[in-house]
Formats: structure tokens, C-alpha cells, sequence
């Protein structure tokens, strides 16, 4: 039996809820900041996916960018795809018990790096033109002078400088909020220790 077959439907859309909430709460914040290349709008789904797996995760990637499309404008809907492939990756990985131990969860972070830089360089350059307004788009025009590279390659060269400092605060954030959740809900995680 998975564990999403475990928690029951109730729970598991209001723990989804509360992943929307906290992936469109640091990703407000981090806007804010101002940083190129922080997003912090994965962290709820990282969370989701440790708690209840990939699908439940899928869905809070989706509903979250649709979320902050209504809230920012639409530009960020179509990144619904990168959330929710971040979504299916972490929490296949973290079923699978990726997430007990500190090597393998560095693994899942390069791994999920690669990823969210992966499939949000191709929604950039294929249906954006390789710019979308973001502070990365510099660097992008910089590697196309300079390089002689594509447009998906530069994106995704961009993209891919900047995903580790991203990925270390949405694990730091969900792996900090996941340790102060009290015990009945770590049961649910692929990695609780009995």
C-alpha cells in the first residue's frame, strides 16, 4: 500500500492547502528580497511530497502557481509544470527512502536542481522566447553574445547558476517546518524512524 493511500482525502486536501499557503507565502517574501534566481515557491510542495508523495505534491505545485497567477498575473502559470515535476520527483524519491539519509537527500537535491532548471528552461525559451523579465534574463542575453550558444542552452545555463542557492533554502523550509510538526504528522513521511 503507497502512502498516499494511507491518509485519508480530508487530510490530505487541507495539507495541501496549507502547502499552497506556504509555497505563494515565500514566494511573496522572496520577491520581495529582490535576489535573482530566489523563488522559494517550492517549499510547501517539498513538504507536501515528503508528507503525503508525488501526486498530492503534483497537485499542490499546480493549484500554487495557478494561485500566483490570480495574485501576480499569469506569466507564472505555465511554471505549474515545473512545480509539478519538482512535486513528482521529490516525492517519488522520498517514498523510495531517499530522504534518510544526508547523502541521498543531497543526490534529490541535484537531481531536483537539474529538474526545475530543465523544465523551466524549455517553458522559457519555447513559449517565452528565452526572456521572461526575470533579473536572469541578463545573463542570458550575456551567454547568446558571448557564447554562441542556443537560446534553451543559455536559459538553462542561467537558470542552473542560480537553482542551488534556491533548492538550499526550499529544502532548508521544508525540512524545518517538517521538524516542527509534531509526530502523528512525521508517521506519514517516507522517513519517519520507528
Amino acid at each position: 500500500m503507497s502512502l498516499e493511500m494511507r491518509v485519508s482525502r480530508s487530510y490530505a486536501v487541507s495539507f495541501v492547502v496549507v502547502g499552497i499557503a506556504l509555497n505563494v507565502i515565500a514566494g511573496s517574501l522572496a520577491t520581495l528580497t529582490g535576489i535573482p534566481g530566489l523563488y522559494l515557491d517550492l517549499s510547501g510542495t517539498l513538504l507536501t511530497a515528503l508528507i503525503l508523495g508525488p501526486w498530492w505534491a503534483a497537485t499542490t505545485g499546480l493549484l500554487t502557481n495557478i494561485v500566483n497567477g490570480i495574485i501576480w498575473g499569469p506569466v507564472g502559470i505555465p511554471f505549474g509544470i515545473v512545480n509539478m515535476a519538482f512535486g513528482l520527483v521529490t516525492g517519488y524519491f522520498a517514498q523510495k527512502g531517499w530522504t534518510r539519509s544526508w547523502i541521498k537527500t543531497a543526490i534529490l537535491f541535484v537531481i531536483a536542481c537539474f529538474v526545475v532548471s530543465g523544465t523551466a528552461s524549455i517553458i522559457v525559451t519555447f513559449l517565452f522566447g528565452g526572456a521572461t523579465g526575470a533579473p536572469q534574463d541578463i545573463v542570458v542575453f550575456a551567454l547568446l553574445s558571448s557564447t554562441g550558444w542556443d537560446i534553451l542552452t543559455s536559459v538553462f545555463i542561467a537558470d542552473i547558476a542560480t537553482k542551488p542557492l534556491d533548492m538550499f533554502f526550499e529544502f532548508l523550509i521544508a525540512f524545518s517546518v517538517l521538524q516542527a510538526l509534531p509526530g502523528e504528522f512525521k508517521q506519514r513521511t517516507p522517513f519517519y524512524k520507528k
